[in-house]
């Protein structure tokens, strides 16, 4: 009996990962019917607060494409290049050292050039009240400022988050159709060197989404 209560618990554990696409050779899965109908657009009806007071759940694309570790990078790079129209980023950490062949550096180049492009090129950064213990809110805050205030010198709008809550998200929408999310930090570690986990999704229905949440996080207070 506990072999079977184990074996059923592994299995609803690991499916969900062996249904995307990529793995197993199938779909992408579906949301429970309640969690879809929650994606149904309301942003014309919630305020900010009540939109992140309300989060909502909907099904993945059938285009999802799993990018581990190292394959995010060049994958982003490429899609970042042939943007025409906008990027928005909302990102937990973004570091740079003013090295130019740092791969972070190498994206916050990108950025500027796509800008002076005519892209509308946003994003909104993760600050913390800077009193957390060992001074990481502190260090974390440099870091971001530091990347916001290169990105701003150069006329790109960089947005910060309440401090009252951590974001800890990281999202990369192109075109408002191409979604990069995931575990991937921009910095040196999480881009070369980390295991990380992110998925690249085509869907202009969840790009808005993730575009109308972003809205809502810039107006958090």
């Amino acid at each position: 009996m506990y072999l079977q209560k184990l074996f059923l618990f592994v299995f609803a554990v690991i499916s969900p990962v062996l249904s995307m696409p990529g793995l197993s050779g199938t779909p992408g899965r579906n949301l429970s019917l309640i969690q879809q109908a929650a994606f149904a657009d309301d942003s014309g009806r919630l305020t900010a607060k009540e939109r992140l007071q309300n989060p909502r759940a909907g099904k993945i694309p059938d285009t999802a494409e799993l990018l581990l570790d190292t394959a995010y990078y060049p994958s982003l790079m490429k899609d970042l290049s042939h943007a025409h129209e906008s990027i928005a980023m909302i990102l937990y950490l973004f570091k740079t050292t003013d090295y130019r062949m740092a791969l972070p550096d190498r994206l916050v180049h990108m950025l500027v050039r796509k800008y002076a492009q005519g892209v509308d090129v946003s994003l909104l950064l993760n600050v913390d009240r800077g009193d957390t213990p060992h001074g990481i809110g502190d260090n974390l805050n440099d870091t971001n400022l530091h990347t916001a205030k290169r990105l701003e010198d150069k006329g790109i709008h960089v947005y910060l988050d309440s401090p009252r809550r951590t974001t800890h998200a990281k999202v990369v929408v192109i075109d408002k159709k191409i979604v990069y999310i995931g575990s991937h930090n921009l910095t040196q570690s999480a881009l070369r060197y980390n295991h990380e986990v992110s998925v690249r999704i085509v869907s202009p229905d969840m790009a808005k989404e993730i575009i109308s949440y972003m809205e809502a996080l810039k107006n958090e207070k």
